[in-house]
C-alpha cells in the first residue's frame, strides 16, 4: 500500500509541476512566480467557474497532493 501511495504520489508531482508551468501568465516579469497576478483571490465558490481548466487541474492534484503526503505520514507511525 505504501509503495503504491508512493508512486501515485511521484506522478502527482509530475503532474502537478506540469499543470503549474503551463499556465499563462496574466503579467510580465516575475510576478507569477511569488504569487502575483492569480486568480488564487477567487474565495468563493460561486466563482470557480472564473478558473481555467489548468487552474482546476492544479488545485485538484494539490489537494491529492497534500492528502497523500498526510497518509504516508501516517503510515510511517
Amino acid at each position: 500500500m505504501r509503495t503504491a501511495l508512493n508512486i501515485f504520489q511521484l506522478l502527482l508531482c509530475v503532474v502537478l509541476s506540469a499543470s503549474v508551468i503551463m499556465q499563462p501568465r496574466k503579467q510580465g516579469r516575475f510576478g507569477g512566480i511569488f504569487g502575483g497576478a492569480t486568480q488564487a483571490d477567487a474565495v468563493s465558490t460561486r466563482q470557480w467557474h472564473r478558473f481555467t481548466t489548468l487552474s482546476k487541474i492544479s488545485v485538484a492534484c494539490c489537494a491529492l497532493f497534500l492528502i497523500t503526503s498526510v497518509a504516508l505520514v501516517m503510515m510511517k507511525s
